[in-house]
């Protein structure tokens, strides 16, 4: 499209001048400005006209003002020759050039009759867009959706059925034939045909912590028939009635892969090439392992366990061993050929579970057996690195080149976490495996006799305190901690 013209509504904000200020930010970091008209409430028809604004900031026919409750619904009345429209709920900042990528984001969407939504949070190392999820039923008739899995390096729009009200971006015909409210905005394009897209990068972002939390309801019979709602509820893995929807559907994936298409930016394809020549080294990697069996007091369900255990299984560049045990474990031999079952009588006696340790702790103090059991079917491997189960809280590229060389000395490398330990990745020396599990063993009996601290980090203490040579720490901040997740 040679000229396009987009139209932004500007709602759910506090007062004119914020509204005033949010259109003006937009204008300074678009490339094209006077490619931008704005719809604003009509509560501020009164301050808009009284502001003193720059010459040539927003000129006559710049601003609209969109009755009602300042929805998609409203803009109708208002488009005249734009060719997009573009829907922001509470105030907004946003990157330079910003229009031009939502407009060059929106072409690799397929399909003519095809909207894009975002879930965007403003993060500590920047702003991330995230697939819109389903966070929470609030009633039969209403749910949370929020932000759920987020969209790192992918390769476009990813296909979606949720609508984010917070985000709306689309040609101008959408607002032709969509007449519904925000809140049923997902369930109304889906009856009227129109495929929903997240948008895969951050533009531009919200400025509020909870900005990114807005409702989904159940549209009444009147407006959709019950066998359209049905089928959506189907598709989407949720049920009004019954206030639940599935794990993907909390994650918001809604197709049938477990994470969408990514591709390498250009420093880490550059590397992988760079690895592929002839007088190149090949990057070495250490034996990784990972365990998944039934525990009373998981605090996630076994699908999402699923989903992170799928993201490490596609690493093309992890040598990976699986562990598993209990309901799942026909699940993960089939999905993946290198999973083995879980030696419960070959680690530390299950007998300790009569003498007060959790099935939980148990599991964790078994990770350097089981470290030890792996390396011995591979006699090969200098290293062995545990990764806990859901290590990846999203997909990384399968083609991804990873690189541990700063961690195969002869030392063990652990997380320091807030002043403690952190086991969700341990990478080890094969030669000091046997020392430490006989250390473990030992040591084990030494806390459930003395009724010490029974859990994963006492031990861990125990064995850095004990042999402090051993170790090499990498202070971390506490987002990367998943070891009290598991």
């Amino acid at each position: 499209m040679l000229n396009p013209r987009i139209l932004v509504l500007l709602a759910d904000l506090p007062d004119a001048e914020a509204a005033l200020d949010m259109a003006l930010a937009a204008i300074a970091h678009a490339r094209r400005p006077n490619s931008l008209r704005f719809a604003v409430p009509l509560a501020f028809a009164g301050a808009f006209a009284q502001a003193g604004l720059p010459a040539g900031a927003l000129g006559a026919g710049d601003v609209k003002y969109a009755g009602g409750s300042a929805g998609v619904a409203d803009l109708l009345p208002l488009v005249t020759d734009e060719t997009h429209f573009l829907c922001l709920r509470g105030p907004h900042a946003f990157a330079d050039r910003w229009e031009q990528t939502l407009l060059a984001r929106f072409a690799k969407a397929p399909g003519k009759r095809r909207i894009m939504t975002a879930a965007l949070l403003a993060a500590e190392g920047g702003p991330q867009a995230y697939l819109p999820a389903i966070h929470c039923f609030t009633d039969d008739r209403t749910a949370t959706v929020g932000a759920g899995l987020p969209l790192v390096c992918a390769a476009a729009p990813v296909k979606t059925l949720l609508v984010h009200p917070a985000f709306v971006f689309g040609g101008v015909d959408f607002v032709r034939n969509v007449d519904a409210a925000d809140e049923v905005l997902s369930i109304a394009a889906y009856a009227a045909g129109y495929a929903v897209y997240a948008l895969d990068s951050a533009p531009l972002w919200p400025l509020t912590q909870g900005g990114c939390a807005h409702v989904l309801a159940q549209p009444g019979p009147e407006s959709l028939p019950p066998p359209m709602l049905a089928r959506f509820e189907q598709l989407a893995g949720i049920s009004f009635a019954r206030r639940s929807g599935i794990v993907r559907a909390m994650e918001g994936l809604f197709g049938v892969d477990d994470g969408y298409p990514q591709r390498l930016p250009l420093p880490l394809l550059a590397q992988k090439q760079l690895d592929h020549l002839p007088w190149h080294s090949t990057p070495r990697a250490p034996l990784a392992v990972a365990a998944y069996i039934d525990l009373p007091d998981a605090p996630r369900p076994p699908q999402a366990y699923m989903l992170r255990l799928h993201a490490l299984m596609r690493l093309h560049a992890l040598p990976l061993t699986l562990y598993a045990g209990g309901e799942m474990e026909r699940h993960l031999r089939a999905v993946f050929a290198n999973t083995l079952a879980y030696p419960d009588n070959a680690l530390l006696p299950r007998a300790l579970l009569l003498q007060g340790m959790t099935p939980a702790e148990l599991f964790r103090r078994n990770k350097l057996l089981l470290l030890q059991r792996a390396q011995r079917a591979y006699p090969a491997q200098s290293h062995v690195m545990w990764l806990d189960a859901d290590t990846l809280p999203h997909p990384v590229c399968p083609d991804a080149p990873l690189s541990f060389a700063h961690m195969l000395d002869e030392r063990v490398h652990i997380a320091w976490v807030n002043g403690e330990p952190d086991t969700s990745m341990i990478v080890v020396p094969v030669r000091l495996l046997a020392p430490l599990v006989r250390e473990v063993q030992a040591h084990n009996q030494f806390d459930i006799d003395g009724r010490r601290d029974l859990s994963e980090r006492a031990l861990m203490r125990h064995l850095l305190g004990k042999y402090p040579e051993l170790f090499t720490l990498h202070p971390l901040p506490a987002v990367f901690c998943t070891s009290q997740r598991m």
